[in-house]
């Protein structure tokens, strides 16, 4: 009797837990205006990059405190933000193909046309580990790494036996934990290593942007922010307030911030 009654209380411990965890809740703080943000990223300190509807990249503070800019003498689309790196921020512009790099108080260091170290479209870039670079190159279905300083692509994927037939909205690319995600609306989470080796992919479609926070990524999906664990492929749920459409979300580390057509809101959980 005595260790069905050591279960008995078990169970009820580990229900009691779980209701505690699912009972958490988003409490809203304040909103940030950002005239259409599109491209968005998250620093290792929490810090918020977005690019609004003129292209200008702005980065906030982890209260929403607007900090710094980034007005680019040119026009240009900017497709892709990282800003993982701290000590270098990345921009894609993929209208121009070229590249930017600015240092951590937006102040450009370098710029790089893709067209001297690659032939063919690029659809999506992103920083390596290594301080080299992530090319998806549509033209030729490959994923290549560059070193800008050279022309020559360090490695190179072909990817025409890896994509599904559904792909072709390739939207994002990110290097996390020795690990490249590459994300396709249509067809879900392509994975490689750090050497350009595909491992696996992840069948989630319909996902807009996805981010990494300690051993998970996560994205908003049908008003849910959901965490997908890197290793062992549990989920969990954060249910999304009714009625605001948030589309894309960051996590920090006191805070979630999740992005409107006009903004992004930031909130708690308790």
């Amino acid at each position: 009797m005595k260790p069905n009654y050591l279960l008995r209380v078990l169970l009820i411990a580990a229900v009691l837990f779980a209701s505690k965890a699912t009972a958490q809740s988003l409490t809203y703080i304040r909103s940030v205006p950002v005239s259409k943000p599109e491209a968005i990223s998250l620093d290792r300190l929490s810090n918020i990059y977005v690019t609004d509807a003129k292209n200008i990249l702005y980065k906030f503070d982890p209260t929403g405190k607007a900090i710094q800019t980034f007005s680019p003498p040119a026009t240009g689309h900017v497709a892709n933000v990282e800003a993982w790196n701290m000590v270098k921020t990345l921009l894609f512009y993929d209208d121009r193909q070229q590249i930017t790099l600015l240092d951590r108080f937006l102040t450009p260091i370098t710029s790089a046309r893709l067209s001297d170290f690659t032939n063919g479209i690029i659809r999506t870039a992103t920083l390596a580990a290594d301080d080299r670079i992530w090319l998806l190159n549509e033209s030729d279905v490959t994923l290549s790494k560059v070193d800008i300083r050279y022309p020559d692509a360090v490695l190179k994927t072909e990817l025409n036996q890896i994509l599904t037939e559904s792909a072709g909205d390739i939207r994002f690319m990110r290097e996390y934990q020795n690990n490249l995600y590459m994300l396709d609306r249509n067809s879900g989470i392509y994975i490689f290593d750090n050497m350009g080796n595909y491992k696996k992919r992840l069948p989630l479609a319909g996902v807009n942007y996805i981010g990494f926070k300690d051993e998970e990524l996560y994205y908003v999906k049908e008003n849910q922010l959901i965490f997908l664990n890197l290793y062992n492929q549990q989920n969990r749920t954060i249910n999304l307030p009714a009625g605001k459409n948030y589309s894309k979300a960051l996590v920090g580390e006191k805070f979630y911030y999740f992005f409107t057509s006009s903004g992004f809101d930031i909130y708690s959980l308790h």
